[in-house]
């Protein structure tokens, strides 16, 4: 992630933390509709999204004074997004199970309208959700390897592997 965007947070959540009530507005700003956008990638829903990164707001507002590193706050709230958003699918039995490495296919390529998705993006829909989440992560939401690591709790070998074998697979899936 860029770091001048990592010490902008760190400045709003260090004056959040010392009273200053405008910076939790300006963090939200910042923040609220990547949040809806990370839900949404799990739920396809954009109402339960806006849902999960309400109560995504409401953790992160009442736990940020245990943040130690403020310019860790984009991992730190991914996380807790990321794990509202598989709280919410499990209470929707749409998820059975979810461990730190393994989560079901949340949507099938069969899923979506081929007419309208690019070559690229049909090959990334055919890919694991697994690797999925890492290029999603990494490309959309700019996160670093370790960053990506702390969110999904797996090591940074396993994320390099997976963007690895995902960038492997796509250009496997264009040539033909």
């Amino acid at each position: 992630m860029n770091s001048k965007k990592a010490i902008l947070d760190a400045l709003l959540v260090t004056e959040f933390k010392a009273g200053n009530k405008k910076a939790l507005s300006l963090l939200v700003k910042r923040w609220h509709s990547q949040f809806c956008k990370q839900a949404n990638w799990y739920l396809k829903d954009q109402s339960l999204a806006k849902d999960v990164a309400q109560e995504s707001w409401v953790v992160i507002i009442r736990k940020i004074h245990t943040l130690k590193n403020a310019e860790r706050f984009a991992p730190w709230a991914l996380r807790i997004v990321h794990r509202k958003a598989i709280d919410q699918l499990r209470r929707a039995k749409k998820v059975q199970t979810f461990g730190a490495t393994e989560i079901e296919q949340l949507a099938k390529p069969e899923d979506y309208n081929s007419d309208r998705l690019t070559k690229i993006d049909l090959a990334i829909m055919q890919l694991p959700v697994k690797q999925r989440m890492v290029l999603e992560l990494f490309y959309k939401n700019e996160l670093s390897l370790d960053q990506i690591a702390e969110v999904l709790k797996i090591s940074r070998g396993t994320v390099k592997s997976r963007l690895f074998y995902a960038r492997e697979t796509i250009k496997q899936q264009l040539k033909q």
